[in-house]
């Protein structure tokens, strides 16, 4: 049973993991940035093998967007559960 909840430590857990969710965004975009410029810009690695490592590395991009917006997700969930929480908090001390 629970007996006690830090709804406002929740809401700022909710904020600090939106905030990450974003930062590993922009993280993740300046690396495929930087890698998607390596065969054609950079030339760190050339040729069709470079071509074809950087094309399929481009491809997995999506997973790793969907591990930002999953913690995007589990944000949401904690501060609708901080707010639920304070509903029933308040509802019940009315009485």
């Amino acid at each position: 049973m629970i007996s006690y909840v830090d709804t406002i430590g929740l809401e700022k857990i909710s904020v600090e993991l939106s905030d990450l969710a974003n930062q590993l965004d922009e993280e993740f975009d300046d690396l495929f940035t930087r890698l998607k410029d390596v065969p054609n810009e950079t030339k760190e690695w050339v040729g069709n093998q470079a071509k074809v490592y950087f094309e399929k590395v481009a491809e997995e991009q999506s997973q790793y967007k969907n591990l930002s917006n999953k913690l995007r997700a589990l944000s949401s969930e904690l501060l609708n559960e901080a707010n639920e929480l304070e509903g029933t908090i308040s509802d019940n001390n009315k009485d």
